[in-house]
């Protein structure tokens, strides 16, 4: 009898393993984790990643013909304003951290839109600055000329790309705000699969590189005082990128550096600050969703350390300060959120065969920006929809001053190796780089679990999550007095973007998310 069971089990068996085998492939599709195979005689690798895969090509075609990291950023900038257009572009800004494996301390280049020199409360549009920090990254630490990187990216406009189902859908959801744009064929928005060539944008990058960054400002603001009556020639071409002293933190045997104001690295900081001091403030009672909520409520209740004003934020990231602010946390009935949750940024992360690193965030604030799409071939931003409605705050609009963001491009250094790391997602950015920091430093998980675990945020007075959240391992839920409301969403969790160096074999490891999340 057993000998006639024998082959039925052994086919069971067979039948289980499969399915196991299916059910991991199928689990690691959440997130797309990849061992670059791009060596040269030395075995140095290098990597690129971004949330499209053709400027990421871009990045990795530059490094591949003797480019380095600054070559390849530039390109798969301009390579995204290209194959997304909604979500940055040559009518927006952004900023990077540069980090060459060496050096004391990543260097920030931010080249953030900024309001003009005759700025009236309302106005939207700012002036926008990243071909202007493309120009300050090739200056600084690129080895190819401007014309000679452009030469890489030009096709995908002249040539045309192929629409994808995200840009489609964006184009529907948007509609109302695309007129002039090469995106809609009588009034319609292109479907996923249809081909589409941006004939104005590619003479535009050609005019670059033939005249250059200035010239370009000049011809912008030409195009731009016809139709805005704020706006002067004079505010484009007296655009100047701006470099601050990064913030850093020591954290879990990690130096974790982001941006400084005003962008929101201080506020990634201060989450990281937060964790800590409940882990030893609650010991075993110490409830990770909690320092989740309550990190973004500080955020929101002292979101004024970040503005354009000049000044030392390091104060705000001391643990007794943020004791304080706990303490006063328990006494604040309710937090008002600002409306700026989306994914309407984009991140990538660069490494080349020396180990050099940028981590960049590119945005047009929202997606499509302003909604108007310039006779150069691109959309203009509404970055100046951040600041402030109160006369009161730091933040509140003046003539030439650049608007608070929550983008926080990070690199977090050690010595075995650097990890480059962001994602788009407005206010949720802080919130969502931060998480995964604290599950890979603090909570021993590897980056490429830290980046598959379920996220969540509070807003207002409600915690949104994923869907396949994982509550016993985060903390006790029926512990918080925020009622639950489920987010199943791909929209609301971001776009993470990340590449780990390793120091000592070289080798670059890249993590992403495959879609919004």
């Amino acid at each position: 009898m057993i000998k006639k069971l024998f082959p039925l089990l052994a086919l069971i068996l067979l039948l289980l393993s499969s399915v196991t085998i299916y059910m991991f492939k199928n689990n690691r599709d959440l997130l797309s984790l990849e061992k670059d195979s791009f060596k040269n005689e030395k075995t140095e690798s290098y990597s690129v990643t971004s949330s499209d895969y053709r400027a990421s090509e871009v990045g990795q075609k530059i490094i591949a013909d003797g480019g380095n990291a600054a070559d390849a950023a530039i390109g798969v900038a301009f390579a995204l304003a290209i194959v997304e257009p909604y979500a940055s572009g040559l009518g927006g800004g952004g900023a990077l951290l540069y980090y060459d494996g060496q050096m004391e301390k990543p260097d920030e280049i931010k080249y953030q839109s900024i309001s003009s020199s005759e700025y009236a409360h309302g106005d939207l549009i700012g002036v926008p600055g990243l071909v202007s920090g493309m120009d300050t990254l090739q200056k600084e630490y690129a080895s190819m000329d401007m014309k000679d990187i452009l030469d890489y990216v030009i096709p995908l406009a002249e040539d045309g790309i192929t629409v994808d189902a995200r840009f489609a859908q964006n184009l529907a959801l948007y509609k109302e705000y695309n007129d002039d744009s090469p995106f809609y064929k009588d009034g319609e928005p292109l479907p996923s699969g249809e081909k589409v060539k941006q004939p104005e944008l590619a003479d535009t990058l050609k005019y670059i590189q033939t005249h250059g960054v200035e010239a370009f400002y000049e011809k912008l603001g030409e195009t731009m005082t016809d139709e805005f009556e704020h706006f002067s020639v004079e505010d484009f071409t007296n655009y100047k990128t701006t470099k601050g002293n990064v913030l850093s933190m020591d954290y879990k045997g990690s130096k974790v550096f982001t941006p400084s104001s005003p962008l929101g690295g201080v506020f990634t900081l201060q989450a990281l600050q937060i964790d800590e001091v409940l882990r030893e403030e609650n010991g075993e009672d110490y409830n990770f969703i909690q320092s989740v909520n309550d990190s973004r409520d500080i955020m929101m209740l002292n979101k004024d350390i970040v503005s354009d004003n000049e000044g030392d934020r390091t104060q705000y990231l001391d643990k007794n300060y943020i004791k304080n602010e706990l303490y006063h946390l328990k006494n604040v009935s309710k937090v008002d959120y600002e409306e700026n949750i989306n994914n309407n940024t984009t991140h990538f992360v660069v490494v080349d065969k020396d180990g050099h690193m940028i981590s960049a965030t590119n945005t047009l604030n929202r997606y499509f920006g302003s909604g108007k799409y310039t006779s150069l071939g691109f959309y203009l931003n509404n970055s100046l929809d951040n600041f402030s409605k109160d006369s009161t705050s730091p933040n509140y609009g003046e003539p030439n001053k650049t608007p608070r963001s929550y983008t926080s491009p990070t690199i977090i250094v050690n010595d075995d190796s650097y990890i480059g790391i962001g994602t788009p997602g407005g206010n949720m950015i802080p919130t969502v780089v931060s998480q995964i920091i604290i599950q890979y430093l603090n909570n021993d998980l590897s980056l490429k679990s830290a980046i598959q675990q379920g996220r969540l945020f509070k807003e207002n007075e409600e915690i949104y999550y994923e869907n396949f959240t994982d509550f016993e391992s985060l903390g006790n839920i029926d512990e918080l007095e925020s009622p639950i409301r489920k987010i199943s969403s791909p929209n609301e969790f971001g776009n993470i973007q990340s590449v780990i160096y390793v120091r000592d074999s070289k080798e670059s490891y890249r993590y992403y998310d495959r879609n919004n999340r």
